[in-house]
């Protein structure tokens, strides 16, 4: 297994980043996984979004602690 670092972001109804009270547009979560598909899957399933993120990014890491959840 690998880590992953999957960066994602909230749309506005108008399909603009949104920003949380504490001024953040991008957020990020370390995910243990064999491959960048099921590093996405597994943070769907850890977060339980009630609206779908966009992904930005998903980077492979070499010496982050992965966040248990």
């Amino acid at each position: 297994m690998r880590k992953y670092k999957v960066i994602f972001c909230f749309l506005d109804k108008n399909g603009f980043v949104e920003r949380n009270k504490h001024g953040e547009v991008y957020y990020s979560r370390l995910i243990q996984a064999y491959n960048k598909g099921e590093a996405i899957d597994k943070l769907r399933e850890q977060e339980k979004f009630l609206v779908e993120p966009e992904i930005v990014a998903v980077q492979e890491v070499k010496n982050e602690c992965v966040r248990d959840v």
